[in-house]
């Protein structure tokens, strides 16, 4: 899965703090094992970071499951 792909699903959530969408210059892949994706995002809004796990399959179906 590219990088540019999880980019632009991360700008489909929003902040848990100000509400606002991620904007995809400020989502960054910190790395992946096996599975798991490690990215780090942070809103320009309100400065709130953030740290997601997700679990990364080639040829699936994808769910996003925010709070």
């Amino acid at each position: 899965m590219d990088e540019k792909f999880i980019k632009r699903l991360m700008t489909n959530l929003k902040g848990s703090v100000c509400g606002e969408h991620y904007d995809g210059e400020n989502v960054s892949i910190l790395g992946r094992y096996t599975d798991l994706g490690f990215v780090s995002v942070h809103c320009p809004s309100c400065q709130n970071q953030g740290l997601v796990a997700a679990v990364l399959k080639e040829g699936e179906s994808i769910e996003l499951v925010t709070d």
